[in-house]
């Protein structure tokens, strides 16, 4: 089965998310040089509700990866799970005009996520996801 022309990854996509926090190195330093301080998260007022300027949050950290390319699986999303990258791609298929794309079985539309993913392998990359909530 052929992968629909819509599904290959374009020239744009292989660029990096430009828009993310890619040098921490003030960060690194501050932790190296107080390592038993507390680490405090504000979210802007455009990041919270908006009553406050700024909001106090909690913090959670991991090591992990993301898919570091401006991808048009899903418009202004950062995957940081190989699965749900997965389940983005056959629910994109499944939802595509049947003109434009058409399986005879399970196996094929299995075969044509795999290859579509496999697209983006090289793009993931490791990093340290710190992620905010209240």
């Amino acid at each position: 089965m052929k992968m629909p022309d819509c599904m290959k990854i374009k020239e744009e996509e292989r660029k990096p998310c430009s828009y993310l926090l890619t040098d921490s190195k003030e960060l690194r330093e501050a932790i190296l040089e107080h390592p038993d301080y507390p680490i405090l998260a504000f979210a802007s007022e455009d990041a919270n509700n908006g009553d406050w300027s700024t909001m106090s949050c909690q913090l959670s950290v991991k090591v992990g990866e993301f898919l570091n390319c401006q991808q048009d699986v899903k418009d202004d999303y950062i995957f940081t799970d190989r699965d749900e990258f997965e389940e983005q791609v056959g629910d994109n298929l499944y939802d595509l005009d049947r003109d434009a794309f058409h399986y005879d079985n399970e196996q094929e539309l299995e075969e044509c996520i795999a290859e579509i993913v496999a697209q983006y392998d090289e793009y993931w990359t490791p990093c340290i996801i710190v992620m905010a909530f209240n």
